[in-house]
């Protein structure tokens, strides 16, 4: 818990008379703060109330300001403006400051994300190639046991580095030296071994990453990881894939009931076609780590092929159905029922965590959601 005790408490207090309360929405606050953010949770915020929260973390930066609302074992923060990634901080700093692991929502999104979401997230947040490791599906805060690979020889003689090298990597001038002999060797860099990591070193391993498929070069290479492990294996690279790229929604036009079956069939093509493209950029970028952990991701983005199925095909065959219906009567019935499955979609698009962390992967922007809401949007329409 928090030493700040005053403020724990009143945090703690909040949450719990809110638990209690039925059918109840309290104001909150966030302010943007270090190691935790703060949280205030309140009937009304007041000035004593950030005042609280300034005294207890030092900082008066607003992060976030909304409702909260408990509701089927979750605290739900709904954001006057959404924030990427606020539903794990706050339920962190909730936890660091009153000792409790509530179960967090703001938004759509949920602190207890799918593992396939957290891996996705953790590449958009910035993780490097060598860096970002696919998440452990059972321990979702721990890297993939993975057992880490002794010194192999390359066609250089035996690379091994002992830190990394490369775009913001430690460069000391040993494993510099090392990681230039390998790239002379396996990719014909033609680097002088001087052990000083310049724009033609990183350059190199660049180079070298691209003709490893990785949709995104970062420049750096870590021991044990992707690069440095394709460094250590003897023969020549596979040959270099085409880099993942997603197709553009197609233009929807005025809504037509006639037109609509088309049109949602035509969107869930487009889904299916990028979701495959995410994937093909995830496993590429990861396609040279330990096997242990390329099996571990290839299990986590197969939960991707759920986004489809909750947007299936019935609202296109119900569509069609209404616009087939001889008589007036049947066909307000069909409407009527393909109303209910477009409320559906839309629950589906606010509660599933794993949009937005496709939208947010950094090596091919597909924007998921704006093509279902989209889509679901002319729907609606062409229902009249």
């Amino acid at each position: 818990m928090s030493d700040n005790n005053e403020y724990a408490q009143t945090l703690a207090g909040a949450l719990q008379r809110l638990k209690s309360a039925k059918d109840t929405s309290y104001r909150f606050i966030v302010c943007d703060a270090k190691p935790h953010i703060g949280v205030m949770v309140a009937k009304q915020i007041t000035a004593k109330h950030k005042e609280e929260l300034t005294k207890a973390t030092g900082s008066k930066r607003l992060l976030a300001s909304g409702e909260c609302r408990f509701e089927d074992g979750h605290f739900v923060f709904t954001p006057e403006n959404p924030v990427s990634g606020l539903a794990r901080k706050v339920q962190a700093a909730v936890q660091f400051h009153t000792g409790k692991k509530y179960q967090i929502q703001v938004g759509s999104e949920s602190a207890d994300e799918a593992a396939a979401g957290q891996a996705l997230e953790k590449a958009a947040d910035g993780a490097r190639s060598d860096q970002g490791l696919p998440l452990n599906a059972k321990n979702p805060d721990a890297r993939a046991a993975a057992p880490e690979p002794k010194p192999l020889a390359s066609a250089g003689g035996t690379f091994a580095i002992s830190g990394s090298v490369g775009q913001g990597g430690k460069n000391s001038s040993a494993d510099v030296s090392a990681v230039q002999t390998a790239l002379n060797a396996k990719a014909k860099a033609g680097l002088r071994v001087d052990g000083k990591c310049g724009p033609k070193t990183i350059g190199a391993i660049q180079d070298f990453q691209k003709a490893m498929s990785m949709p995104k070069p970062d420049g750096r290479i870590d021991p044990g990881r992707g690069t440095a492990r394709a460094l250590s294996r003897p023969g020549p690279l596979p040959p270099a894939q085409a880099p993942p790229q997603a197709v553009a929604a197609p233009k929807l036009g005025r809504p037509e009931l006639g037109k609509a079956a088309a049109v949602w069939h035509n969107m869930r093509t487009v889904i299916d076609t990028n979701l495959e493209q995410v994937k093909k950029a995830a496993t590429a970028h990861y396609a040279h780590d330990h096997p242990d952990l390329v099996k571990d991701l290839k299990q986590n983005l197969g939960k991707l092929d759920g986004i489809k199925d909750k947007f299936d095909h019935r609202i296109a065959d119900s569509m069609a159905k209404a616009d087939a219906a001889k008589d007036d009567a049947a066909r307000r019935m069909e409407l009527k029922k393909a109303k209910g499955i477009l409320a559906e979609y839309i629950n589906h698009v606010k509660s599933e965590p794993l949009i937005a962390h496709v939208d947010s992967n950094p090596w091919v922007k597909i924007n998921l959601r704006k093509t279902l809401v989209d889509t679901i949007t002319h729907m609606a329409q062409a229902i009249g």
